[in-house]
């Protein structure tokens, strides 16, 4: 299989094996990256010191040199998610049961 997708947005597995077979569970995931991108994105101007972290890791996991230092990333990412507590400055916060929900 030819790998396609915007990387920021592609699910950690997909990232460790580019081979692996699509499913609807990486479809859930990626689903998951594209809606805190955009969260983040389109809040750009109320953004707390949380928020720029976020953003400055997804961002980095994107510009990684090769698929697993990405995926790495983005497993630090999605596990400092799931165990912190959401701030009420970020712009996140009005989501973060749903944020919680789909990073575990």
């Amino acid at each position: 299989m030819v790998f396609q997708g915007t990387r920021i947005f592609v699910a950690i597995a997909l990232l460790q094996n580019v081979n692996a077979t699509p499913s609807a569970i990486y479809d859930l995931e990626s689903f998951f990256w594209t809606l805190l991108y955009v969260l983040l994105y389109h809040k750009s101007e109320a953004w707390n010191e949380e928020d720029k972290d976020i953003w400055t890791r997804l961002l980095s996991a994107g510009g990684a040199k090769d698929y697993r230092m990405e995926a790495d990333v983005k497993r630090s990412l999605l596990m400092q998610l799931e165990r912190e507590t959401i701030e009420e400055e970020s712009v996140l916060y009005k989501y973060t049961d749903l944020i919680k929900r789909l990073a575990t």
